[in-house]
C-alpha cells in the first residue's frame, strides 16, 4: 500500500466477482482485437494437418512399420467449378484405423486437407 491512498479504493459489494463463488468468465476477445483473433485462427489452420498427423503417429506407433505413412490422401475436384484454385474435397484414409475421413469442399488441395482434419 502507498501512504495516503489506503482509503481511496473500495470494491463494489454488488460486483458479481465478490458476491459469487466463482469468478465470471472474461468477455470474448478481452485480450486481443478481432483482427488478432482471426490471425490466430489462420495460424491454427496452417498447423492442424501436422498436429493430427503427429497424434495419429503416436496412437498408431505400435502398428506402423518404419517409414510407413499414417494416412493416404485422395482428392475429388468439383465438376462445375472453373475458378483457380479449384474446389476440392479431400479424403484421408488411415489404414491403421481402417477408416476414411472426408472433408468439406474447399479452394485448393491444402485447404481441403485442413477441412478433412477438422
Amino acid at each position: 500500500q502507498c501512504p495516503g491512498y489506503e482509503d481511496l479504493y473500495a470494491p463494489d459489494p454488488r460486483a458479481p466477482t465478490l458476491s459469487g463463488k466463482e469468478i465470471s468468465a472474461p468477455p470474448a476477445n478481452w485480450a486481443c482485437s478481432g483482427e488478432e483473433v482471426e490471425e490466430l485462427r489462420r495460424a491454427e489452420r496452417k498447423v492442424v494437418v501436422m498436429r493430427v498427423q503427429n497424434r495419429l503417429q503416436q496412437q498408431l506407433a505400435a502398428v506402423l512399420k518404419p517409414g510407413q505413412g499414417v494416412w493416404e490422401w485422395s482428392y475429388e475436384a468439383h465438376e462445375a467449378d472453373e475458378v483457380w484454385p479449384p474446389l476440392s474435397r479431400a479424403t484421408a484414409s488411415v489404414p491403421g484405423l481402417g477408416k476414411s475421413f472426408v472433408g468439406e469442399w474447399a479452394r485448393g488441395q491444402r485447404e481441403a486437407q485442413v477441412e478433412a482434419c477438422l
